[in-house]
């Protein structure tokens, strides 16, 4: 359990790395795509209102550059949370 702990904490760490990088190349997919992972990260703790917020704005920029992959696993995450 303690090294999945440190995977998630790990690809947590790379996302929001990512986020800044993609926030500094104005890459919206790779905001979307690093929104996912850290709301999923805050799901998976049960962080149910952080989760919403990250996968709420993950879903903003996925429905405003449709990109129909993350639309759908955003929509599907939250969901499972309401």
């Amino acid at each position: 359990m303690l090294y999945e702990k440190s995977k998630i904490d790990t690809a947590f760490a790379i996302a929001e790395k990512m986020y800044v990088q993609s926030e500094k190349l104005n890459y919206q997919r790779g905001k979307a795509q690093s929104m996912y992972i850290m709301g999923r990260k805050y799901y998976g703790e049960g962080n149910y209102p952080k989760a919403t917020d990250y996968l709420g704005k993950s879903l903003k920029v996925s429905e405003q550059m449709h990109y129909n992959d993350y639309i759908a696993l955003n929509s599907n995450s939250l969901g499972n949370i309401y």
